[in-house]
């Protein structure tokens, strides 16, 4: 198919161009054309391609000198013909130096086709002939650049024997300058003992063998070292050789037998495991005998079956540790997993390999090491588990106390306000309703400081299933009807040593966030408990780091929402949630955890998206006999009969309220809000007070140097110390201190009443 030119013409008499163009049709041509009469316009239409520029001599405003010289300023190699009616042969010529392909005048046309062929051909020869040297050039310059950035050093000699030409490492393995070397001799660089072989040796080049071959070769400043060369000859007589460093090469291999030396000593005495392989053959080709005390198996097996080294990988870590020893050849890897001894016991371990290479660069060895950091992984676990503790305990301790003291004059004056509205229900309800609130509030403050305290509590040996009942009892009145309540509470149980309190705590904490992740659907709340002997093969018991023996299990499920494994990883971390903004405090479960912990069981968890959600629980028998744990009974308002307290707390809506509590409580009371003042009136009449409480943290004098204070004039008289909160006070301490009570805020009219009546109940006896 003839090609189509796209032609671009310069001509002011449209019936001249018409002329022209039907010449090219009557010579066979097939174009497309544009007409221009303007130099804007001709200057325009440049930025287009073309194949092919026609122009006149005369335009009128342009002409075709102009226009070759518009089109030679954009450097465009387009084939430029002119045509005119008459042109003096000096403008012709003149023309033809500045670029025009040729020229033709309009009244013999009959040239036209032979001049428009040979004018596209020429342009075609000029493109083909300024790529084939922008080829070489990039061609020439690439060989150049691997020359010169060779590691090794190379170089070209002449028939003569003559080095003709050396790249950079060649002169810095030889320490001559370029100018210096290049003539010298084949033979300078050689000891004259070789040269009978170096003669040998180019007679094989000159044969058209290439060779490889290894001499001393002397630097410049008369040192020696051994290369190993490289040659062969080029097709114009010249010898092309390689010369490579020998030295680095073979301290190297020295190097390298003296370290495995080493390793094999030090492997044979260390804790670890020190192993190596061969990754083309898949072989073993030593292993240290700390194998055996970390992996509980013989050398001589993983000899005879190398893959038992990956089947004792526990089933969760196998797969992508096989990924890392499959690219160990690559860059080796550093991975931590968990294994499975004989026994059934768990180990941690970290594993590192590290690829060997030969002297030509492959991987040709696998050294590894093997540690055992079961100790170091509880440890770091620990600490974590201290620093979200800290984090805890720091909030805690610093919203507390304030907290508390807010909470304490809310729910005394709810109290007093129940006690001042008896015959106005619908305001009693209310009040109530406020104090329900306070009292969750409080509840929140104290969950906070078991939490992030870790405190002790009195844990007794009974029989869970007594416990576990207790609660559900009162969740069966809250969770939603359509959910169905599904408990099976094995009878035959062994007794735990368990604080039936905190028991309480977990279960309801559980239960409660399963009713909410069915979301008010219809669903079911499994509670289930039940024996449990320790297998441990299992996943699970694994994951939980149990010792094996007999525990009692309980599982609190739900076919709720379930769980992304995103949030299992963060679910017993501190604060996280869920929940929207107010149906949560990200406590609940790290409560739970935590309470796990010091009963020195676990809690595992299983989720799947969309499948619910089952919580695991596992508590260790005890051998003892268990103990009737009973609910604790309500104990009664106790009211005084007109004795005198002393009431000191700096904040004065707290002391207005601890009077106004004694005094409803049938006591006369005395507050103040500074502490010297306080000290100061007690002074001037110790005897006319049966009782003193004080608040611990206040400015000026604590509440214990107060009480220290009051016990020296007079030591029989009962002391009540209140806080909002403390790390270090609790009963031990106070009663060390002579302090007969601790009481924590916020307190109710019925645990103060009590404290106050059995203090002076004592100091009658």
């Amino acid at each position: 198919m003839t090609p189509v030119l796209k032609i671009l013409f310069a001509e002011d008499n449209p019936l001249d161009a018409e002329l022209v163009l039907r010449q090219l049709r009557r010579d066979g041509f097939t174009f497309e054309s544009l007409r221009v009469d303007t130099e804007p316009a001709f200057s325009d239409a440049l930025n287009a391609e073309w194949d092919l520029i026609l122009s006149d001599f005369d335009l009128g405003s342009f002409n075709g000198l102009r226009a070759l010289e518009l089109v030679k300023s954009r450097k465009l190699d387009i084939p430029f013909i002119l045509i005119s009616g008459t042109i003096g042969e000096d403008l012709a010529v003149e023309a033809i130096k500045q670029g025009a392909s040729d020229y033709l005048l309009k009244d013999r046309l009959v040239r036209l086709g032979t001049a428009v062929t040979q004018a596209i051909m020429e342009a075609r020869l000029r493109r083909e002939r300024r790529e084939s040297e922008a080829a070489l050039a990039v061609s020439e310059s690439r060989y150049r650049l691997l020359v010169e950035q060779a590691s090794d050093g190379i170089f070209t000699v002449s028939e003569e024997g003559r080095y003709t030409d050396v790249n950079a490492r060649g002169l810095e393995m030889l320490q001559y300058s370029r100018s210096e070397f290049l003539g010298l001799t084949l033979g300078t660089l050689l000891a004259p003992t070789d040269w009978p072989r170096l003669a040998e040796e180019v007679s094989y080049l000159r044969n058209g063998q290439s060779r490889v071959s290894e001499f001393r070769i002397r630097r410049r400043d008369g040192t020696w070292f051994d290369a190993e060369i490289s040659a062969r000859a080029l097709p114009d007589g010249q010898l092309l050789g390689i010369v490579r460093d020998l030295t680095e090469r073979r301290r190297s291999e020295q190097a390298l037998r003296e370290s495995e030396e080493r390793f094999r000593q030090i492997a044979e005495n260390i804790n670890g495991v020190f192993w190596i392989t061969d990754p083309l053959n898949q072989d073993l080709l030593y292993v240290s005998p700390g194998y055996e005390m970390i992996w509980g198996r013989s050398c001589e097996s993983l000899y005879g079956a190398p893959s038992t080294w990956t089947d004792a990988i526990h089933e969760d870590d196998r797969e992508r540790v096989e990924r890392a020893v499959s690219l160990q050849a690559m860059g080796g890897y550093h991975e931590v997993y968990r294994i499975l001894r004989p026994d059934g016991t768990l180990r941690w371990v970290r594993d590192r390999a590290f690829p060997i290479k030969d002297a030509s660069g492959n991987v040709y060895r696998i050294v590894g090491t093997t540690e055992d950091i079961t100790d170091w992984r509880k440890l770091e676990e620990q600490f974590l588990q201290a620093q979200k503790l800290e984090a805890i305990g720091t909030l805690a301790g610093g919203i507390a106390h304030d907290f508390n003291n807010i909470l304490g004059a809310i729910i005394g004056y709810i109290e007093l306000a129940k006690m001042g509205l008896k015959g106005n229900p619908s305001a009693h309800q209310y009040l109530e309703m406020v104090l329900q609130g306070a009292n969750r509030a409080a509840s929140l403050v104290k969950q906070i400081l078991a939490f992030s305290r870790q405190q002790d509590h009195q844990r007794v040996t009974l029989q869970l299933r007594h416990v576990v009942a207790e609660p559900i009892k009162l969740l069966r009145a809250t969770i939603p009807a359509m959910i169905d309540f599904d408990v099976s509470l094995d009878s035959d149980l062994p007794v735990v040593q368990a604080d039936p309190t905190q028991i309480h705590q977990v279960v309801m904490n559980l239960c409660t966030n399963a009713a909410h992740a069915m979301h008010g659907r219809p669903g079911r709340l499994g509670v289930k408990l039940e024996k449990f002997l320790m297998d441990p093969r299992q996943t699970e018991v694994v994951a939980a780091n149990l010792k094996p023996g007999l525990y009692v299990r309980l599982i609190v499920s739900d076919t709720g929402c379930g769980m992304e494994r995103s949030t299992l990883e963060r679910i017993f971390e501190p604060f996280f949630t869920t929940k929207g903004p107010g149906e949560g405090t990200g406590l609940g479960l790290s409560v739970v955890h935590g309470i796990m912990q010091s009963h020195e069981g676990a809690v595992t968890v299983h989720s799947e998206p969309g499948e619910g959600t089952s919580f695991h629980l596992y508590f260790p028998a005890d051998g003892t006999a268990a103990v009737e744990v009973k609910p604790i009974e309500k104990n009664e308002i106790a009211r005084g009969s007109g004795q005198h307290v002393l009431f000191i707390d700096d904040e004065q809506p707290l002391a207005q309220l601890g009077q106004s509590i004694l005094e409803a409580l049938g006591y006369r009371a005395t507050a103040f809000t500074d502490a010297a003042e306080a000290l100061a009136h007690f002074k001037s009449a110790p005897g006319d007070f049966d009782l003193v409480i004080t608040d611990l943290s206040m400015p000026g004098i604590m509440g214990t140097d107060l009480a220290a204070e009051i016990l020296a004039i007079r030591s029989d008289i009962p002391v009540v110390l209140t806080t909002g909160y403390s790390a270090k006070m609790d009963s031990g301490a106070v009663q060390s201190l002579g302090i007969g009570e601790l009481l924590l805020k916020p307190f109710s009219f019925r645990s103060l009443s009590i404290a106050v009546d059995r203090l002076l109940s004592e100091s009658r006896s």
